[in-house]
């Protein structure tokens, strides 16, 4: 469940291997996944809550175990969710164990509840448009949460990563660029980084690929680029990120201006 005074629950599930040994797609094991989900929101143990995950699903964060899945379970994930106004997301590839195939947290919020998506499809010149059924962002209730899509750092007007010379250069360009999208973001809300984002994770490879330099610089990076205070953010390191990216941050706002004590 969401705090108190939040309009909504949280689900939270993997799909695992009933069998040790046997074979199973990502995709099918996102079908089936997903259909359990559904089930327990439609049987006496969700439905008290009163909401369905294909119309008041907000936000997911979808773990896989390998990030070539990623176009598989896209297709059954867009089947529930749709494509029109689709809850926003962060992607990640972890280790989930040996009988995990993928792990899916979805955040709901009841519909009598004021509810502002941000999808944005085409490609522009101020966000990157989406590179999976998801939204760049959802706002629930006028003294609620912002929930931003995960954010990599994409060329909006090209859809690619920024021509660099050297791994760390092309680290530095795509830290950058997605600081710059959370802004962007943000500010189709009327949010600021400053009065209203409550939490952030730096979503970086695994430290074997990543270095403990490369993170101190994107610690330096987030706090130019994001005004956010490094100490305040998650460093967190997984296998693999959308696109190969070398850096992807997971932002959530409070839609009211924060009190900070000292």
């Amino acid at each position: 469940q969401f705090p108190s005074g939040f309009p909504g629950s949280v689900l939270s599930g993997r799909a695992v291997l009933l069998e040790q040994g046997a074979s199973c797609s990502a995709e099918i094991a996102a079908r089936r996944l997903l259909q359990a989900m559904q089930e327990w929101l439609s049987d006496g143990k969700g439905s008290s809550t009163g909401l369905m995950l294909e119309c008041d699903a907000v936000h997911c964060l979808l773990s896989l175990q390998s990030m070539s899945d990623f176009a598989s379970v896209n297709q059954m994930y867009s089947r529930v969710f749709g494509v029109h106004n689709p809850p926003s997301r962060v992607c990640v590839a972890i280790d989930l164990g040996a009988e995990e195939l993928l792990g899916l947290e979805v955040w709901l919020a009841r519909r009598d509840w004021h509810r502002d998506c941000l999808h944005v499809q085409s490609v522009s010149c101020w966000a990157p448009a989406c590179i999976g059924p998801y939204s760049q962002g959802y706002s629930v209730g006028s003294s609620g949460l912002c929930f931003l899509a995960g954010q990599i750092g994409l060329v909006p007007g090209s859809m690619q990563f920024p021509p660099s010379d050297t791994t760390e250069d092309s680290l530095g360009k795509q830290t950058a660029l997605a600081c710059q999208h959370i802004t962007s973001v943000l500010d189709h809300y009327k949010l600021t980084v400053a009065e209203n984002l409550c939490s952030l994770a730096v979503l970086l490879p695994s430290p074997e690929t990543f270095p403990d330099q490369s993170q101190r610089h994107v610690r330096a990076l987030v706090e130019q680029h994001l005004g956010f205070p490094a100490e305040c953010a998650a460093f967190v390191h997984v296998n693999a990120l959308p696109r190969g990216a070398l850096v992807e941050l997971y932002a959530v706002a409070s839609t009211l201006p924060l009190h900070c004590s000292s």
